[in-house]
């Protein structure tokens, strides 16, 4: 779990008014957060992983694996985000195993998948699908710049 491919400077609020009360105080704290600050918008787009919540369990029944996270991250469209997301599981992934990759709506956990949208990548084999063979030196790279994530599909990401 945690930041890939992020760079952000966390910077404290310390004086943060409640919306829409009227502050007596102005130099009272109601407040005590931070926020992620970019310098560019390139360095905003890496991925996160984190434990599901509560509120997230039945987006479960989708995988074979047990253990499920959350990842979050700019996924619906090719770029740097998609291609964290394979250098991440390429980093992470032993050899003869696999990760499950499940991408649906907030809220949508608990309908079944598109089984049309099903893929298998190999990243032993530079294989993306059927019919897509990626090049060996390049294909993070390629991943990042020709995929993306659709509603309701299962990724199958193996290193066989």
């Amino acid at each position: 779990m945690g930041s890939f491919g992020l760079n952000a400077t966390e910077i404290a609020l310390e004086k943060v008014r409640q919306p829409g009360k009227k502050n007596k105080n102005k130099n009272r704290v109601y407040n005590k957060e931070t926020v992620s600050v970019y310098q560019t918008e390139d360095v905003s787009l890496g991925i996160e992983v984190i434990e599901v919540g509560n509120g997230y369990k039945e987006v479960k029944e989708h995988f074979n694996h047990s253990y499920v996270y959350e990842i979050v991250g700019y996924l619906e469209n090719p770029g740097k985000s998609i291609k964290e997301l394979f250098k991440y599981v390429d980093q992470n992934i032993p050899e003869g195993e696999s990760i499950e990759v499940y991408s649906c709506l907030d809220g949508e956990e608990q309908k079944p998948r598109d089984n049309k949208l099903d893929v298998v990548i190999n990243l032993k084999t530079y294989q993306l699908g059927k019919h897509i063979k990626l090049d060996k030196k390049k294909y993070l790279q390629q991943l990042g710049e020709s995929f993306k994530l659709e509603d309701k599909q299962y990724i199958q990401v193996i290193k066989k």
